[in-house]
């Protein structure tokens, strides 16, 4: 029985109209309740005959569906969806080895993409993962969404994909992920026994120092870690091959081997192992924690490249500043024109510093016989395999031609090439004709646009 909440009206009563869903006292006119929705269940029949439910069913998006079917009715797509989902994110659960709350945190957001009408044209298991993962990601759970993707076997990106959709509809904003939640999960697959701690608590410094290196940004969490817990295996002197790290942190061997080069370029890489163990800063110290001002953070990737780049935009730009006089084609340019008196006055002054120039690339004796010395040991078995040949030419010309027959090739070749020279211009054109078309497509023709006569041979087609 509702009572009005006025000291004055405490034996007073209240007023209930169903019909308006209100409720006030009689006493002092005060509205206790109004728009007061009808709890209980009613049901109607039809003009058929058949049952219908009374009222209007209104969803969380707030919209009303005024045709809503009986609870116990298989016609209701909703519901499907729902025991499907519910029943995926638990097989999920169970595989993955999460908590029932993570469950529990995944139905409510399969809820939000049924109600999105998100899962039409898509499976119900590749929502769940979605739904799972965002809860994973949200908790800061170590699990990755390969995991997913090795439970439901279905590539990765099918479901990173889904994922993706599913955040930017509904605009949740998920944390980044950590490369340091990995590391004990990695680290426990190695089984180092008593070492475990101590690795991966070394590992967990060097991912802090590449986090501050800029490395993280950008980059895949997996390949950081393996990078962290092979560097951390040596320093405590625990053999395991690239391979199996691999493996374990499931990404290419060549990721590993970057991440490692980009490690190794920066100021972190000169640490000892008892520094990097001493938790300080980026020098080792403990007290460079608390000199802000003095410590030197590395650039991002992006300016290294810019300064890689530079060096060789300042050396292109001062050669492009140097006189145009030197170039070649200036120099063509001013031996094309014709000289002036200017020009032969100052003949003398350039012809010696071009003779000074010249002489600055030339060799003297002794740098001839330096160089001399040098190639013959470097080359030593060339020449003694040309000896070889030029001793077996002389002795044995028959041997000679089996071992060498392209060297006989050549040389007749080049004694082709060395007949006299053509003693006029028709027989320099035959000469050419013959050599480009061959003896066997050719004939005699006497051209008759020729006032002299001439015979050449021209190809017949």
């Amino acid at each position: 029985m509702k009572k009005c909440p006025n000291k004055g009206c405490e034996n007073a009563t209240v007023d209930i109209d169903p019909a308006k869903g209100t409720s006030c006292c009689t006493k002092c006119g005060r509205v206790l309740e109004e728009n007061a929705t009808v709890t209980e269940i009613t049901f109607a029949e039809g003009s058929h005959g058949q049952v219908l439910l009374v009222g209007q069913h209104v969803g969380a998006d707030g919209r009303v569906n005024a045709g809503m079917r009986l609870p116990g009715e298989t016609g209701d797509e909703a519901a499907s969806f729902l025991k499907h989902g519910r029943q995926d994110i638990y097989t999920l659960t169970s595989a993955l080895g999460l908590k029932k709350s993570h469950a529990d945190q995944a139905i409510s957001l399969f809820k939000m993409a049924v109600q999105l009408n998100f899962v039409k044209g898509r499976k119900i298991m590749h929502v769940s993962c979605a739904c799972l993962y965002t809860v994973c990601r949200k908790n800061e759970s170590a699990h990755m969404l390969i995991d997913f993707s090795e439970v439901v076997k279905v590539n990765v990106f099918k479901i990173a994909a889904i994922f993706l959709k599913f955040i930017k509809l509904t605009n949740m904003t998920t944390p980044l992920n950590d490369p340091s939640l990995y590391i004990h999960r990695f680290v426990g697959q190695l089984k180092l026994e008593d070492g475990t701690s101590k690795v991966a608590n070394t590992a967990l410094r060097l991912v802090a120092r590449m986090k501050r290196d800029w490395m993280a940004t950008g980059r895949r969490p997996s390949g950081l870690c393996g990078a962290a817990i092979i560097i951390a295996c040596r320093m405590h002197n625990f053999f395991r091959s690239k391979d199996e790290i691999v493996r374990i942190v499931r990404v290419s061997p060549e990721t590993v081997k970057s991440r490692l080069l980009e490690f190794g370029n920066t100021a972190s890489a000169c640490l000892t192992t008892e520094e990097i163990n001493a938790e300080g800063g980026d020098d080792g110290r403990v007290e460079s924690l608390r000199e802000r001002a003095d410590r030197v953070a590395e650039d991002p990737p992006c300016f290294k490249a810019s300064k890689k780049r530079k060096p060789k935009t300042e050396l292109t730009a001062f050669l492009e500043q140097e006189p145009k006089d030197q170039s070649k084609g200036r120099l063509t340019k001013n031996r094309a024109r014709k000289p002036s008196d200017s020009d032969q006055s100052d003949n003398s002054s350039s012809e010696e510093t071009d003779v000074e120039d010249i002489s600055e690339y030339m060799n003297d004796d002794k740098e001839t016989r330096i160089k001399t010395l040098i190639w013959e040991h470097a080359n030593q078995d060339y020449i003694q395999q040309q000896q070889f040949m030029e001793k077996l030419r002389a002795e044995n010309p028959s041997e000679f031609k089996k071992r060498y027959p392209w060297k006989v090739a050549s040389e007749k070749k080049a004694s082709k090439r060395a007949k006299t020279e053509p003693t006029d211009l028709v027989e320099a054109a035959g000469r050419v004709l013959e050599s480009r078309y061959g003896c066997h497509f050719l004939r005699q023709h006497t051209h008759p646009c020729f006032e002299f006569g001439l015979t050449y041979k021209a190809w017949v087609p």
